[in-house]
């Protein structure tokens, strides 16, 4: 008959290896999480290049469907001023806000709470962390993508926006229309309902 009296069973680890398991452990999570860091960067910058490409194609869209290129600081109709990012809201999905604007009695849609505190996710690069969940400053919402001056705010461009994609003389592939920057810097907020109204808040353009 056999016996088994003479062994002894284990039971558990012993303090050595459950240290080494501990630290293998550690060795792979300090090697995982820049590996997820780095595929959840990759993620943002391809929303961020969606974002910029979205915004490209609502310039070709109101120039299409309007003749022109909205101008920085645009009078239209009963509206007194408006940013181009606000022409731009029809063309990004954004109806709604769009309608509230220009329904403000003021007629400045930056006016209406509504409209000024909205965040626009197509406005928002998602490694940005100067922001308040996308609020600049105040109930204020901002934009991480500025627009350049030189062909949204040319002189004659503010007041009487007519510039044409076609009148763009470098042409539209060698030509930056927006570009990514801090929702807020150096205590400024980059407001897109805004534009160059306040110069101090001008940071709206690169």
């Amino acid at each position: 008959m056999l016996s088994n009296r003479g062994f002894k069973t284990r039971s558990g680890f012993t303090l050595i290896e459950l240290l080494v398991v501990i630290a293998i452990i550690a060795v792979l999570i300090g090697l995982l999480v820049p590996a997820v860091q780095k595929v959840r960067e990759a993620a943002n910058r391809m929303s961020s290049a969606n974002n910029l490409k979205q915004l490209g194609i609502a310039v070709q869209s109101h120039n299409d469907g309007v003749g022109y290129i909205p101008g920085q600081w645009e009078a239209r109709g009963a509206i007194l001023g408006a940013s181009q990012h606000f022409w731009l809201l029809p063309y990004i999905e954004q109806e709604g806000i769009y309608k509230l604007g220009l329904a403000d009695t003021s007629f400045y849609p930056h006016n209406t709470a509504a409209v000024r505190s909205a965040i626009i996710k197509p406005f928002l690069a998602p490694s940005d962390t100067t922001t308040n969940n996308g609020i600049a400053t105040g109930d204020w919402a901002a934009s991480n993508y500025a627009a350049n001056h030189g062909v949204f705010g040319e002189p004659n461009v503010q007041w009487n926006p007519k510039r044409r994609i076609a009148n763009i003389q470098d042409g539209t592939s060698n030509t930056i229309l927006f570009a990514e920057k801090y929702g807020v810097c150096g205590g400024n907020g980059s407001l897109w309902s805004h534009g160059t109204w306040t110069w101090q808040w001008m940071s709206t353009y690169a």
